[in-house]
């Protein structure tokens, strides 16, 4: 998802993953997230489509917004292993 949302992947993966702001222009406190399609059955709800941005919504901004992929990956491998600890 960080290399989906700072536009890191060919333009097809790309345009699987929208923001709210690609899909309405309503001033929301979630415009900067990324839009969650509608699956009507639960099979749908754990594809990488609906599950990526999902999680990608419930991370913080200070993580979302590192300037590196290399320092996205220690920080979340950081943070699990915090979560885990407790």
């Amino acid at each position: 998802m960080y290399n989906a949302t700072h536009r890191l992947l060919p333009a097809h993966f790309t345009k699987m993953f929208m923001s709210n702001t690609d899909v309405h222009t309503y001033d929301t406190r979630h415009r900067e997230h990324l839009h969650l399609l509608y699956y009507r059955t639960n099979v749908c709800k754990y594809t990488a489509r609906f599950l990526g941005p999902s999680l990608w919504n419930a991370l913080s901004e200070e993580i979302k917004n590192l300037p590196t992929y290399n320092i996205f990956k220690k920080r979340m491998s950081e943070l699990l292993l915090l979560s885990d600890a407790v």
